[in-house]
Parts: C-alpha cells; sequence; structure tokens
C-alpha cells in the first residue's frame, strides 16, 4: 500500500518518573510551532491548507495483556504503521505514550 512508505516511527524510552501533562503540552507545541504537521490537502491533490491550529492526535496506552513492554510496544507500532493517515483532515502526526504499570519505564 503506498500510504505505509509515508510512515516513519520513533521511540523514545524513558525511564523515572514522568509527567504526562507536560509530555502531551510539549507534543502540542512541537504541532503548533512546524506548520508541516498542521498541513491539509485538497482532496483532488491540487493544493494545500495549513490552519493555524490543529487538534492533538495523543494517545495512552498500557502494556495491558503483552508479556513484556517490548512486545506491547511492537503491537501498537504494527496497528500504526497499518493505520493510514488521512492528508485531507489530519493529524499528519500521532503520538502514543505507552506507560509501563510495572516500572517507572515508558515509550
Amino acid at each position: 500500500m503506498p500510504f505505509l512508505r509515508l510512515h516513519e516511527s520513533v521511540t523514545l524510552d524513558l525511564r523515572g518518573p514522568l509527567d504526562k501533562q507536560a509530555l502531551r503540552k510539549a507534543a502540542h507545541d512541537l504541532v503548533q510551532r512546524h506548520e508541516a504537521l498542521r498541513i491539509r490537502f485538497a482532496p483532488t491533490g491540487t493544493g494545500f491548507t495549513v490552519p493555524p491550529v490543529a487538534p492533538l492526535a495523543f494517545t495512552v496506552a498500557t502494556d495491558g495483556e503483552a508479556a513484556t513492554l517490548d512486545a506491547r510496544l511492537a503491537e501498537i507500532i504494527d496497528s500504526e504503521a497499518a493505520t493510514p493517515f488521512n492528508l485531507v483532515d489530519g493529524p499528519l502526526i500521532r503520538f502514543t505514550l505507552l506507560l509501563d504499570t510495572r516500572e517507572d519505564r515508558h515509550n
């Protein structure tokens, strides 16, 4: 599928106490600062617009039933890679925070 070629995945391994609200705000500020992350393409593909503000796609997940945090992370990455971006309505970037309920480790 052509849309899968556009996906780029970045994983950060954070250890210790985490301020989820501060992380969410940082993601929001990143999207608001960079026009390329807010761009919306015309359905015809002939143009685009850049809204002054764009909603944030920020999901918080837990390790769930997976045997390890790494196994759950692999599930999330596979799911995200299979989910196309809506180039007309956005968002063009999605954030997922994976919380480990057993340790102070987060991805």
